[in-house]
């Protein structure tokens, strides 16, 4: 883990080369277990191929009453500070720490708007994995959101604990052949954010947890995943961490309340599921991300001597 700079909430140039698999992306999820209310929203700018994308979704009493996806969006004008795409809406109040996100579906009777403040310096790290590039440059924050969601003339207020980051690099959806990761946060002093990536060179383990002030590195992660039967949607987990310095922790997500996919190219292809988890006698929200392997992979193969 390391700080960032305040120039890093703007964007990024792709720089010399013009690799087609740059890319820049910005994400705010969030969820209130009272309401079961929750929002998904990740934009992504490939802006060498000149195009943008948009997953997003959001839910009310544990269901989904607005929902987006587009891969074919023209690139948005402005800074990735203060910018419109699709039905979103993104300005920042602060940079790195607070922005406003509006939602507007005038053909659904929904609009929205949360705040989010982040209740922790954000801590940058790469996501690069062994086979797979998926944003060089990466930072993130944990807070809360608070606002309110309007349907049908309807408005609810939400609250609830929050994730928030932003990568740039080159980004290789196919090489991701499955993974598995969850974000709980339990309080500004206990969270975590744990990955399990699995492409042809092998699967690679890491993350943090951030326990009294202190980030502890994950160096392993056994997720016990439960997914729906169309081998897409999460429906609860049971996560054994161990992290650098020995400590281990376990998080549980009994079931989760709202889930919803999303795919992009190349094959991609995930679901994604908000619900409260458990650690250590303490509850808490969490986002938990599932993608099951599609094919044998190189040493699968050879575990059945397909190649022979």
């Amino acid at each position: 883990m390391h700080p960032i700079s305040i120039e890093d909430d703007h964007s990024h140039d792709p720089g010399p080369g013009d690799d087609p698999y740059w890319q820049e992306s910005w994400f705010l999820g969030w969820y209130d277990p009272v309401k079961r209310a929750a929002g998904f929203h990740h934009v992504g700018i490939p802006r060498v191929r000149g195009r943008a994308d948009l997953w997003h979704w959001v839910a009310l009493d544990g269901q989904i009453v607005a929902r987006y996806q587009n891969l074919e969006l023209p690139v948005p004008d402005g800074d990735m500070s203060d910018f419109e795409l699709g039905p979103i809406r993104v300005r920042t109040k602060e940079p790195l720490r607070s922005y406003i996100l509006n939602t507007s579906h005038p053909d659904l009777g929904f609009t929205s708007e949360v705040a989010y403040e982040a209740f922790v310096d954000p801590f940058a790290f790469s996501l690069d994995a062994a086979g797979s590039d998926l944003g060089k440059g990466h930072y993130e924050s944990l807070g809360r959101v608070q606002g309110s969601v309007t349907h049908n003339g309807t408005s609810t207020e939400v609250s609830g604990f929050a994730f928030q980051d932003h990568s740039w690099g080159a980004r290789h959806w196919g090489g991701m052949k499955a993974h598995r990761w969850a974000c709980a946060t339990f309080g500004d002093d206990l969270f975590a954010s744990i990955f399990s990536f699995t492409t042809e060179r092998g699967t690679n383990d890491f993350g943090y947890v951030f326990d009294r002030g202190t980030f502890h590195a994950v160096v392993s992660a056994d997720f016990d995943a439960r997914v729906d039967n169309q081998g897409i949607l999460p429906r609860g987990a049971d996560i054994r961490v161990w992290c650098a310095d020995d400590r281990g922790y376990r998080f549980t997500c009994p079931s989760i309340e709202v889930a919803s996919p999303s795919c992009h190219t190349e094959g991609f292809w995930i679901g994604d599921g908000y619900g409260v988890f458990e650690c250590g006698g303490r509850l808490g929200t969490g986002l938990l991300e599932v993608q099951e392997l599609g094919a044998p992979l190189p040493h699968h193969r050879a575990w059945l001597g397909l190649d022979k």
